[in-house]
């Protein structure tokens, strides 16, 4: 980003705009004298703010028009018009150009930097006009990587291993990881697949909660490969019977993340799965996960009740943890201490004070509660609810005076109950302690850009109709375009199942009520389900009926079930 706007410093400009204190200014003042960088990703490192509020900032002081890389359509026209080599070299990305008025329109995070405009000009001549917009540091280099892609360098890395004189294995394996792990990064996945098999290595990202196969290699290439990412993770490379977990860093090309590493032996060799956790990424703000205006007024009215117990259920990677960081962003104020105990610490907060878990910390959820009501809390964030001794102590908090928010595994918001019941939580402490229960999963979203409506078959309106919503004239389908790597499909958003506490519903549970009880008066009360929230997201035309049938169900599947 630019460190000193036309009229006034940054730091003054973003102090006036009420995004920036004083005190925060100077702390990023220090930290830039002893380690240079551009004033504003050193505060967006250090979670001062955030790219959103530097980005417009920036466009209102600059009078330069901000544009949003993940929805603007890019033109292949324009991506053609300049040499991949130097639209990387100075990180610009064209997004329309008109031959005949010989017009191009490019984002940049730097309007200022002429030896870009020169090179621009020195390639498609003088006469061609430029206009800049902005864009966020972050966005365009994930936009950069998504247009011009990596397969070039893995091709010549996979050649030179071919061609004589062959390049060595281990050579070939060190340069081959960093390639890959740049590109899953790039590409926002969540976890890198290497699955040996018997005569190929192959490698898969986890992209929008579904596996993508991306490359092939020969077998022979493993070895190598698979211990470049042990010595990377930490581990013991002779080892190869049992199972290990590591972890690395990278910071490399403006990326920041952590790669947690687990290898487990298999039948043709080391099965390696890498889960990214991608620092530089924005935390989410509850405004952005995808709700629904009532959904999103429903969840921050639980979160202002100043004690009492929150829950978030859902299976693994439906975004429990994401929603969590989301409250706790909404929660943060200077008048309030906020603690999480996590395990691991996925994401850093600042402004809340985060504890990792774990056998290297020698402190579990029970004790780690223990220790943090010592520490004078107001909101306590506790990972996930395990066990009896775990559930005991958060809803002694939630009793105490805390506002507790928590996770645990459960499909719906009403199978929560049984299962605290089994932890040993009493139905009178529940009806005391509890605010409300919310079940999550995240469908995929279709592609603004290649999304195609069409009828909805008579299966499909009654599936409407017996989720008590009124059929659309109209659902959606996906198709294919380079916007989402002909997937049809381009990020996730949230649905919530949302059970609120009330008198009524704190009766029953305090006698503990069958669940049928407990269901028929959620439903009276108003609750949506997962299955009618997807509907309307379906109906809506945010995802398709393809992939409500892929996360929820079918009719009367496990999204009601209790």
């Amino acid at each position: 980003m630019i460190d000193r706007p036309h009229l006034k410093p940054l730091g003054e400009c973003l102090i006036e705009a009420g995004h920036l204190t004083t005190d925060q200014l100077r702390v990023a003042l220090h930290d830039q004298r002893s380690n240079p960088r551009r004033l504003g990703r050193i505060l967006t490192d250090m979670g001062f703010i955030g790219e959103r509020a530097l980005l417009e900032t920036l466009s209102k002081t600059l009078a330069r028009p901000a544009v949003d890389l993940w929805k603007r359509p890019i033109s292949q026209e324009a991506l053609d018009a300049l040499p991949k080599e130097l639209a990387r070299r100075h990180r610009i990305l064209p997004l329309a150009f008109d031959r005949i008025r010989r017009h191009l329109e490019i984002a940049v995070s730097n309007p200022h930097d002429l030896t870009a405009l020169a090179s621009i000009k020195a390639t498609l001549g003088d006469e061609v006009s430029i206009e800049t917009s902005l864009a966020s540091e972050q966005a365009l280099d994930h936009a950069l990587e998504h247009h011009y892609g990596q397969d070039d360098a893995i091709q010549q890395l996979l050649h030179s291993t071919e061609a004589p004189p062959a390049v060595p294995h281990d050579t070939v394996a060190v340069r081959m990881i960093d390639h890959l792990l740049r590109e899953a990064l790039y590409q926002g996945a969540s976890d890198v697949h290497f699955e040996p098999d018997a005569n190929c290595l192959r490698i898969r990202y986890r992209i929008d909660g579904l596996l993508r196969p991306m490359h092939l290699l020969h077998a022979s290439l493993w070895p190598a490969m698979s211990i470049r990412l042990k010595v990377l993770g930490g581990l013991n490379i002779a080892e190869t019977r049992l199972a290990q977990d590591g972890q690395c860093a990278m910071r490399q090309a403006g990326l920041d993340a952590e790669f947690r590493i687990a290898c487990m032996p298999t039948l043709h060799g080391e099965s390696i799965v890498l889960r990214i956790i991608d620092k530089h990424r924005q935390h989410p703000a509850l405004d952005t996960l995808g709700l629904s205006a009532g959904e999103l007024s429903e969840l921050k009215r639980l979160l202002q009740r100043p004690e009492g117990m929150l829950l978030v259920t859902g299976p693994t990677g439906s975004g429990k943890s994401s929603t969590l960081y989301a409250a706790l962003a909404h929660l943060k104020d200077p008048s309030v201490s906020i603690m999480t105990l996590e395990d691991p610490v996925e994401h850093t907060l600042p402004g809340i004070r985060q504890t990792a878990l774990g056998e290297s910390a020698k402190l579990d959820f029970a004790s780690g509660i223990r220790a943090l009501l010592r520490q004078d809390p107001d909101i306590l964030m506790i990972g996930e609810i395990r066990d009896s001794e775990t559930a005991q102590m958060a809803f002694r908090a939630a009793l105490t005076g805390h506002l507790v928010l928590s996770t645990l595994h459960a499909g719906a918001t009403t199978a929560a109950l049984p299962r605290l019941y089994d932890l040993g939580v009493s139905g009178e402490i529940l009806a005391n302690s509890l605010n409300g229960i919310l079940a999550q999963r995240l469908l995929r979203q279709l592609c603004s850009h290649c999304t195609k409506p069409r009828t909805p078959t008579p299966a499909e309106q009654a599936r409407f109709i017996t989720a008590g919503i009124q059929p659309p004239q109209a659902v959606y389908s996906a198709g294919q375009c380079s916007q989402c790597a002909q997937q049809g499909y381009r990020g996730r958003r949230a649905i919530l199942e949302i059970l609120a506490m009330d008198p009524q519903l704190s009766a029953l549970i305090s006698q503990k009520a069958g669940l049928s009880a407990i269901r028929q008066h959620a439903a009276k009360s108003g609750m949506v389900t997962l299955e009618q929230r997807a509907l309307q997201c379906a109906a809506a035309g945010h995802t398709t009926l393809e992939e409500v049938e892929r996360v929820i169900g079918p009719p009367c599947g496990f999204a009601t079930a209790p």
